[in-house]
């Protein structure tokens, strides 16, 4: 009980107050920062909010070191989806694609074989 009481104390003297708010917004700023880094690195957006709540700036260190997985996806999550480097800026991109997601350019492809030339028709004067 006296823990209790003092706990309470410390909470509601302006003094640790202030402390205690800053200390707070820093944790779930880098708790939140941690979150975004990850997911832009293609992590689930619940498991790394969870996991950075918890360990806060552990958690944003732990986003900034991580690696990227392969076109945005959490590696297992996507099975049959073919990977190729975006001849623009480099970074692997699904074959499909016809944008790049990173550097937003258009994908261009070579015609398949055997496929018939476009055709062109003189513009009407």
């Amino acid at each position: 009980m006296e823990f209790l009481k003092e706990l309470l104390i410390l909470i509601l003297d302006p003094e640790h107050t202030t402390k205690l708010t800053v200390a707070l917004l820093g944790w779930f700023g880098s708790a939140a920062s941690g979150t975004v880094v990850a997911v832009r690195k293609g992590a689930n957006t619940l498991l790394w909010a969870v996991y950075a709540i918890f360990l806060g700036p552990v958690a944003l260190i732990h986003a900034i070191l991580k690696r990227r997985t392969p076109d945005g996806f959490e590696s297992g999550k996507v099975t049959n989806v073919s990977v190729i480097p975006c001849p623009r800026c480099d970074e692997s991109i699904s074959s499909q694609a016809v944008v790049c997601p990173l550097c937003n350019r258009d994908i261009e492809r070579p015609p398949a074989e055997g496929a018939a030339e476009p055709r062109v028709y003189p513009a009407e004067q």
